[in-house]
């Protein structure tokens, strides 16, 4: 039970009002006076869920406050109407298009675009340098995934020589792994690891034959 004076947000409740019916149910009204000095009218079960928490200045100003701003490539412009999801609003994106984004998701970050941004990502996971194109994955993808599906694919066949024995991939990549070791010289070349204690990383790897590979197990032996 609401008490008088007692505050939600920037109202203060004054004095109950009275009832009134609304969709089939009675609600008690109360009298309210908010920061900014109006009064306004407003139900007890608005004030108690925080529904309602000004006379509705915070949302006039909150809406002045959010134009022209950005939230990842978009720039909130204008409100474009309210739903179940709260005020959407008009925004335009760094790639030129425009799009309706409730405030909501523009706020907690998950809209940040108009949706370039998620096609722009998944042409980057599936089309690397061109090189994992479907029925068109490159000799250096695969070496890619296989080294990586090693150390740290616990199910995998061969995880206990590398991931279990603590070898890690240490290539957050594609591109960072490509730009390290560039194209295989020739069919006959894999993956290698300078010091076969080592991790896959930046300068511990290398494209090398199967004698190659052979010598430098040798020598780790010794």
């Amino acid at each position: 039970m609401i008490q008088e004076n007692t505050r939600f947000g920037n109202l203060r409740a004054v004095w109950p009002v009275g009832r009134q019916s609304h969709g089939g149910q009675t609600k008690v009204m109360w009298q309210c006076v908010c920061d900014c000095g109006k009064m306004t009218l407003t139900s007890a079960g608005n004030l108690t869920t925080g529904h309602t928490r000004s006379c509705g200045c915070l949302g006039k100003k909150f809406r002045k406050d959010v134009i022209g701003k950005t939230f990842g490539r978009l720039m909130a412009r204008w409100p474009a109407g309210k739903g179940k999801g709260g005020v959407s609003w008009l925004c335009s994106c760094e790639c030129g298009k425009l799009t309706v984004v409730t405030i909501s998701r523009l706020l907690n970050g998950t809209t940040k675009s108009c949706g370039c941004l998620a096609t722009e990502s998944k042409k980057s996971r599936c089309v690397i340098h061109g090189q994992d194109r479907a029925g068109l994955r490159t000799p250096e993808y695969a070496a890619y995934t296989q080294a990586k599906n090693r150390c740290e694919n616990s199910a995998g066949p061969k995880y206990d020589y590398y991931g279990g024995r603590g070898i890690r991939f240490k290539f957050q990549s594609f591109g960072e792994f490509f730009a390290e070791l560039g194209k295989r010289p020739a069919n006959n070349y894999s993956l290698d690891r300078k010091n076969n204690d080592g991790h896959y990383e930046p300068g511990n790897v290398r494209w090398a034959t199967k004698k190659e590979q052979a010598n430098n197990r040798r020598k780790a032996c010794r």
